[in-house]
Parts: C-alpha cells; structure tokens; sequence
C-alpha cells in the first residue's frame, strides 16, 4: 500500500477545511466571524508569549545590572 504524503500542507497553520451544507450569507458570515476570532486569540497567545519572554530577559539584565 503506498503512503500519502502530506508534508505541503501546514498542519498548524491550517483555518479550516468545513464543507458548508448552506449557501446561506448568515452561515457563511458566521464561519467567517469563528476564524477571525480564532486568528485574534491565536495572536494575544503570540504576544503574551514575547511579552513574557521579554519580561523574564528583562529581570535578568536588572539582577546583571545589581551584581
């Protein structure tokens, strides 16, 4: 059995792959507000991240500075 290969596809980047039943503007205005909010709160992740990484290097320079 030969495997598939799915290295192009960017597992962790990936909005989404939803099949809609509708053509409705109502559903589709509705998916449409679940991946911007998806993509809002995956950016605050980011951002806290560096925040906190550039804390935490900050407090490190002050106790250099101190010694």
């Amino acid at each position: 059995m030969q495997q598939e290969k799915f290295d192009f596809f960017p597992l962790n980047r990936a909005l989404s792959l939803s099949a809609m039943d509708e053509d409705s503007t109502e559903s589709k205005v509705d998916d449409l507000l679940r991946q911007v909010n998806m993509l809002v709160e995956r950016q605050r992740e980011e951002v806290t991240h560096i925040l906190t990484m550039l804390l935490s290097l900050g407090r490190i320079a002050a106790l250099a500075i101190w010694r």
